[in-house]
């Protein structure tokens, strides 16, 4: 009888250990080596160099990342931690889905998620803010919404924007700096 439950275990294990890989597999994807072409669909520190007077994107620390799901499903990342002044904590992915209907539902999932600044690892301070839509600012695509962050004191402190086209739904958010309203 001990054999018995032994050879249960060992199935019942074996089929979990298949199922979560393939659960793993398909929500989350596996890493794909950055090419030069995916780095020039995000928004990157150096982009904002030439607008902002004693701004050193080398005074930071940045990162890429390209994941691909079994459905094949793409999404580049970039974050830009800034050391220097001013501070620049930035963060923008852009997500290709399988179909129209798979990047609506992702795009309305990313209206509810709470733009958490401590996923930017260490915010400088900005622990709380408030989000105030200014969608005139900012339209692009088929939908869009754009935010401007403030703190306890309504000072803005960052931006935040997302839209979809088609497939695909990119999503920015920034600390430290806002957009300027007369250029955009």
């Amino acid at each position: 009888m001990k054999r018995v439950w032994k050879a249960i275990s060992v199935v019942t294990l074996a089929v979990g250990l298949v199922a979560g890989l393939v659960f793993y597999l398909f929500s989350f994807g596996y890493a794909v080596d950055v090419s030069d072409s995916d780095r020039a669909w995000l928004v990157k520190a150096q982009d904002f160099a030439p607008y902002l007077q004693g701004f050193d994107p080398k005074l930071g620390r940045e990162s890429f990342g390209h994941r691909r799901t079994v459905l094949g499903e793409d999404t580049l990342t970039y974050e830009f931690f800034g050391s220097g002044e001013p501070r620049l904590l930035l963060e923008n992915r852009l997500r290709i889905q399988r179909d129209e209907r798979s990047a609506e539902a992702f795009y309305r999932h990313l209206s509810a998620v709470v733009i958490d600044p401590t996923n930017l690892g260490s915010s400088g301070g900005i622990d709380r803010f408030r989000p105030t839509v200014e969608n005139e600012v900012l339209k692009w695509g088929e939908e869009s919404e754009f935010l401007t962050l403030h703190n306890d004191a309504n000072q803005a402190i960052g931006d935040s924007f997302r839209a979809r086209q088609g497939k695909a739904v990119f999503q920015f958010v920034m600390f430290g700096l806002t957009l300027d309203r007369k250029s955009t």
